[in-house]
């Protein structure tokens, strides 16, 4: 999941998230489990009410801005922000 905050940053990134989505379903086994719309709505927001909870690791961005991160076991979280503000939210999951 890949959340932006302006249509301008999206367009310049929407290309290359497009590819990795199309990689990642030349890997989706045949009889995987798809979850339905509004399961997927639920688990986002079941995740964001506990994201600030998070264990993040901060960094400074690269350029400006500050950049956070949390690993664990099963995703990642990336949020690259400007002014306290989010530019960028990452989540990828690793199942």
């Amino acid at each position: 999941m890949d959340i932006f905050n302006r249509d301008e940053i999206f367009d310049e990134y929407f290309g290359k998230i497009l590819k990795g989505v199309g990689m990642d379903i030349v890997n989706i086994d045949e009889k995987a489990d798809f979850v339905t719309e509004i399961e997927a709505k639920e688990r986002i927001e079941k995740f964001f009410a506990r994201f600030d909870t998070l264990n993040f690791k901060f960094e400074k961005g690269i350029g400006v801005g500050e950049h956070k991160r949390f690993e664990a076991s099963n995703m990642i979280v990336s949020e690259l922000s400007y002014e306290a503000k989010p530019v960028h939210i990452s989540v990828l999951s690793m199942e």
